[in-house]
């Protein structure tokens, strides 16, 4: 007789994955030098480099957000405000399970996403498991109230 138990279990599965070049709205999440963290309802690793906002951003350290200089205007990205995005790259990591001593071997016991977007290459980035990478260098992206 076998003491297993085999529960039966429903659940959904939402698949997103867009694709290189992808107008996508989000909201800002966080702003840091390095550049700017947006979240959807679902997905919140998608990262804006600040070298792939308009040109003339800047951080502003005081407000904690950056700031688009166009012409003798300032334009901010407050947190929390909606945003228009493109694609510019993907990242996925593998996270097949390893066996305790594998793991301590590669030093590599912590947990990471499988898949984060972001937006370039241009900076350093921090190490997530998957990312998305964006861009908002063109016109018609940036905070959706400017359009």
């Amino acid at each position: 007789m076998s003491k297993r138990l085999h529960p039966e279990a429903e659940f959904r599965l939402v698949v997103f994955r867009p694709f290189k070049g992808e107008i996508i709205v989000g909201k800002i999440s966080s702003a840091s030098e390095e550049g700017m963290r947006i979240a959807l309802d679902f997905f919140h690793d998608i990262f804006v480099p600040g070298a792939l906002l308009f040109p003339g951003s800047s951080f502003n350290d005081q407000e904690q957000c950056w700031v688009w200089s166009n012409e003798g205007q300032e334009y901010f990205y407050d947190k929390s405000e909606w945003v228009r995005f493109r694609v510019e790259q993907e990242h996925w990591t593998d996270l097949s399970p390893m066996a305790p001593s594998e793991e301590e071997a590669t030093g590599l016991s912590e947990r990471k996403s499988p898949y984060t977007i972001t937006v370039s290459i241009v900076r350093k980035i921090p190490v997530w498991s998957s990312y998305f990478k964006a861009s908002m260098m063109q016109a018609g992206l940036g905070l959706v109230q400017w359009w």
